[in-house]
């Protein structure tokens, strides 16, 4: 036996097995002896047939079932020469009694990059805008009582103001007598301020009456909050069935004992923990898409391929998951590919990154801590599930190590933003520095869409050649049986 390793890029490894015939011998033998008991071969009884015609008739299956016996007894040992591996497959595989077999193992790798000099990297990101807290605690309030507010009906006027809710019947066309709308019990709440494709029609009802006709017409902007509206010119016919008004509950200590809270202060003081909260995390995702956008257009960190489609596809099967589909059909996935490839060489390069000032960092992740995160997902694995259990199940499974290696991945993240060198700068010189980050990712994006198609196109025509050379076999063992 003969094999070696030979990198053909920093992603990508080739493993070539080379094996006389005289070690596969004994198992071809073995393999073509099992073919011929079980062959009915016209003019020979069973078993009886020369081993020449069965090696003729059945040539692809008896190749096929020796390349099993190789893979099982060989391959782990041309795997572990090759290192750490993120995908791999069987490129080729050629076999003769005179030659024996050959074959060829396709690897990707991760990249071994070089550390990242955080000091010197200097990531720009738009300074902070002031909020007031205190303003925005208000608003949420303000959201609470329209949430818990009554609705009831108008008695002490039959015109339509600001602020009141009403049904109606409302009809609207475009210029061409089109209809763009047609609803008999449509509920409205009458407020211009808000930015919505009915913000229009608010403003027009304001003023109208109860049980009389209304018409007027709106010359919708070319905007896409205006949907169905948008840019044409609509007559709305309307009748207001009935006036509503909201009655909002007082602030009081009844109130935020309806939400769970003993005072009113209890209540603002969770309302402002969490908007603090909110803007804190906010502030980190900026700061972790602003480092990678501004390291990916300064280092070039190669991607293995293949597992990036991998990660590409993973992430269209959740997109389609979250639309009710149960089964991702391979034409949607090969359709969708081009919009999610890049997002997913981003996903696998932030991966590669993270690993690496993992390392830089010495994180390493502690019983307990793996412990922690694994608690909730217990259940999952069964009611007499224990965490020891589930520790063995996924250590078997060759899980385990991938989840200390996310989490360590999660540690490093934090660590990142407390040592990157971030720097605040105007809106204007953040938004120009953008933009041109843009324009190199989508060239990117259309060289890599032309690459995908190309490369779809080759693997269509290698099957298509392998489905011919298999029948070309095939046939060639029945003309040498027959």
């Amino acid at each position: 036996m003969d094999k070696k390793i030979e990198k053909k890029n920093d992603v990508v490894k080739e493993g070539i097995l080379n094996l006389p015939f005289s070690e596969l011998e004994n198992e071809y033998n073995e393999i073509v002896k099992e073919y011929r008991n079980a062959a009915s071969i016209p003019g020979f009884r069973k078993g009886k047939a020369p081993v020449s015609i069965i090696e003729g008739r059945f040539k692809y299956e008896i190749e096929r079932e020796l390349l099993k016996y190789i893979v099982e007894k060989y391959y782990n040992e041309v795997k572990e020469e090759a290192g750490k591996t993120v995908y791999e497959h069987l490129s080729s595989y050629d076999f003769s009694k005179k030659d024996g077999a050959t074959l060829k193992f396709y690897f990707e790798v991760m990249p071994e990059i070089e550390n990242i000099d955080l000091e010197n990297l200097e990531v720009k990101i738009k300074k902070e805008k002031e909020v007031n807290i205190d303003e925005e605690v208000e608003k949420v309030i303000e959201d609470l009582r329209n949430k818990y507010a009554k609705v009831k009906p108008v008695e002490d006027r039959d015109t339509v103001e600001k602020g009141d809710i009403v049904t109606m019947k409302i009809y609207g066309e475009d210029e061409e007598g089109k209809t763009l709308f047609d609803n008999e019990n449509f509920e409205l709440e009458i407020n211009p301020d808000n930015d919505d494709m009915w913000k229009l029609v608010s403003e027009k009802l304001i003023g109208a009456k109860k049980g009389e006709e209304t018409k007027f017409e709106i010359e919708f902007p070319d905007e896409e909050k205006f949907s169905g509206f948008k840019g044409k010119k609509v007559k709305f016919t309307v009748t207001v069935n009935n006036i509503n008004v909201k009655e909002m509950p007082e602030v009081d200590e009844e109130f935020a004992k309806t939400l769970n809270f003993d005072s009113v202060d209890a209540l603002k003081k969770d309302i402002r923990e969490s908007i603090e909260k909110r803007l804190k995390e906010v502030r980190r995702e900026e700061k972790i898409h602003n480092f990678f956008e501004k390291l990916f257009s300064e280092v070039d960190i190669p991607v293995p391929p293949v597992y990036a489609r991998e990660e590409a596809k993973r992430m269209i099967q959740d997109y389609l998951r979250n639309l009710g589909y149960n089964k991702a059909d391979e034409n949607i996935i090969n359709t969708l590919m081009p919009q999610y490839y890049m997002a997913a060489v981003d996903n696998v390069k932030r991966m590669i990154v993270l690993s690496k000032l993992a390392e830089m960092f010495n994180v390493e992740v502690t019983e307990d801590e793996l412990d922690e995160f694994l608690k909730p997902f217990v259940p999952q694995f069964g009611e007499n599930a224990t965490l020891e259990s589930v520790k063995f199940r996924l250590d078997e499974e060759g899980q385990l190590e991938d989840i200390k290696e996310s989490l360590k991945r999660e540690k490093a993240l934090d660590l990142l933003i407390e040592k990157a060198k971030f720097v605040e700068v105007s809106e204007e010189e953040y938004e120009d520095e953008h933009k041109a980050r843009v324009e190199k990712m989508k060239k990117m994006l259309e060289e890599k869409t032309e690459e995908m198609k190309k490369e779809r196109e080759e693997k269509e025509k290698a099957e298509e050649n392998k489905e011919e050379k298999t029948e070309e076999s095939s046939d060639k063992g029945e003309e040498e049986a027959n």
